[in-house]
């Protein structure tokens, strides 16, 4: 069994689709495909599909607090980042 998002402009590190479809299955992409396609899926109409983006600015976060400066602050917080899922 997979997922299908289909009827979409799907942006690749190598092109730009401009109406395509992508098969996920166990939260991996396994297809990316050019055209239509008459399978039952998610139907985007025409909207874009890209990956996410991750923005890694962060003033601290899980109690621990960036502004005092102090480096010991930053361990921590790597080791409780490392723990989370």
């Amino acid at each position: 069994m997979f997922i299908l998002i289909k009827n979409g402009k799907i942006v690749t590190l190598e092109k730009i689709i401009e109406n395509g479809y992508i098969k996920i299955k166990d939260n991996k992409i396994f297809l990316i495909n050019e055209g239509s396609t008459i399978l039952e899926g998610i139907d985007v109409q025409d909207s874009w599909i890209m990956s996410g983006f991750i923005d890694c600015h962060v003033h601290g976060g899980y109690g621990v607090d960036f502004e005092t400066g102090n480096k010991n602050r930053f361990e921590i917080f790597s080791k409780v980042l490392l723990k989370k899922e």
